[in-house]
């Protein structure tokens, strides 16, 4: 006799906690004052982080069709903004049966699992239907919906909504000229969804606080796990595991980004992935900057860890200097502060600690959300300066701090706020000192 097979026990709690995502992300009056300042009367999306922002829409297996070749679009206007339609591969229409949409209008078009030795046939979309789904009206809608492709799709939502003699913005120029719409004038849709985008939502600033509660767990783990012996590909694999017993997910190639020579080489390198391996030893200043996704959104956010050390006079002294230098910047990131305002902020603390060649320290700044970039630079050949941009009130904004040297005096530091009228908060709490086991 053997024994009996032991009960399944699904735990819905983590399933919505770890992977449904709220009917709406997005900032929708942010997207409709921008428009209407614009005058842009509609909006295609083409692009799979505007995409997923718009609808709460991603695919299964999505990060293998990259940013530009999804598998939906959505369309928008502004003069019917509680009308928004989102065409989609008919394999993914299952999708929907568990994750919310705010968008009710969903129209499904034909993959490359269509078979072309038969017949076309409505029904043969009933084969990507749950079957408790098949007798819905859901169901009639997909297979009355349903159309040969993606632009014939997308053009008949553009007629539908009253855009086919309009100003339209697309995010995706190669999908504009696919769909042959003489007279549309097509307007800059990247750059508007990166204007938009900027400014978070409290459902965004949930999920990043949960990615950023991810990393840093995770990073401390990886340092606390540490054993002589150990190399550079052995931390992130190690990091990696961590993050992944925390419900987030490294992306390949790398989790870290900032090389750490063995030697000490003192120039600013980002390959992390291609270093040659090496033994992390006693002493050595481990620069960690951290990427990863929870729930599709990116943390950044990483610290200097000085292996077995750190309290020696030139150590502390540097660690201090960072940590004021990060402190003053943060309270300076109200709405209109320029980025080189805040350099030059830290760089004066730096000199006020006596720390050499501070000019050669670099401070640099970037958006956080579903992409490490999240804010609209002039277009080329406007005024640039490249480009001193300002800090906007509720965006997410990262900061990175790096001081070049030997493997005993190199320092990074890095934080990720959200700017508020009296200054920036961070959204870790390991404060900013380095890390230590």
């Amino acid at each position: 006799m053997t024994d009996a097979i032991p009960a399944i026990r699904l735990d819905h709690a983590r399933t919505e906690r770890e992977s449904l995502l709220p009917e709406r992300l997005c900032n929708l009056e942010r997207l409709l004052a921008t428009m209407e300042a614009r005058d842009i009367d509609g909006l295609v999306s083409y692009y799979v982080p505007n995409v997923l922002y718009l609808s709460s829409f991603y695919a299964a297996g999505g990060h293998a069709h990259l940013e530009a070749n999804g598998l939906a679009a959505f369309v928008f206007s502004r003069h019917h903004p509680d009308h928004p339609i989102l065409v989609v591969q008919d394999t993914e229409l299952a999708f929907f049966r568990h994750q919310p949409s705010w968008v009710s209008d969903i129209r499904p078009f034909s993959s490359l699992v269509r078979q072309l030795d038969l017949p076309d046939d409505p029904d043969f979309i009933d084969n990507f239907l749950p079957q408790d789904a098949l007798h819905t009206d859901w169901a009639r809608r997909m297979r009355e919906n349903l159309t040969p492709s993606l632009v014939l799709g997308v053009r008949k939502a553009v007629g539908d909504l009253g855009l086919s003699h309009a100003r339209v913005a697309f995010d995706n120029p190669r999908l504009a000229r696919q769909l042959r719409l003489d007279d549309v004038e097509e307007v800059d849709g990247y750059g508007l969804m990166k204007h938009v985008r900027l400014v978070k939502t409290p459902q965004e600033l949930e999920i990043l606080k949960t990615a950023a509660d991810i990393n840093q767990r995770a990073l401390q783990a990886t340092v606390d796990n540490w054993t002589r012996g150990m190399t550079w590909r052995d931390l992130a694999r190690e990091y990696a595991r961590n993050v992944t017993a925390r419900s987030g997910l490294c992306r390949d190639p790398y989790p870290f980004v900032v090389s750490n020579p063995p030697h000490g080489d003192p120039a600013f390198l980002v390959h992390a992935g291609l270093d040659p391996d090496y033994e992390i030893e006693p002493g050595m200043r481990i620069m960690f900057d951290c990427h990863g996704t929870f729930k599709e959104y990116g943390w950044d956010g990483g610290k200097t860890w000085i292996v077995d050390g750190g309290d020696d006079p030139a150590s502390v002294r540097t660690a201090n200097a960072f940590s004021e230098a990060l402190q003053e910047m943060e309270a300076r990131m109200v709405p209109g502060t320029k980025i080189s305002e805040l350099q030059g902020t830290a760089r004066a603390v730096l000199r006020r600690h006596g720390l050499a060649d501070p000019e050669r320290a670099l401070f640099f700044f970037h958006g956080v959300g579903l992409e490490h970039g999240e804010i609209e630079l002039p277009a080329e050949g406007e005024n640039q300066r490249l480009a001193d941009w300002s800090v906007t009130e509720g965006m997410v904004i990262s900061t990175h701090l790096y001081y070049g040297g030997s493997v005993r005096e190199r320092y990074w530091l890095e934080d990720v706020a959200i700017v508020h009228d009296d200054g920036a908060r961070s959204i870790y709490d390991w404060g900013f000192q380095p890390l230590t086991r």
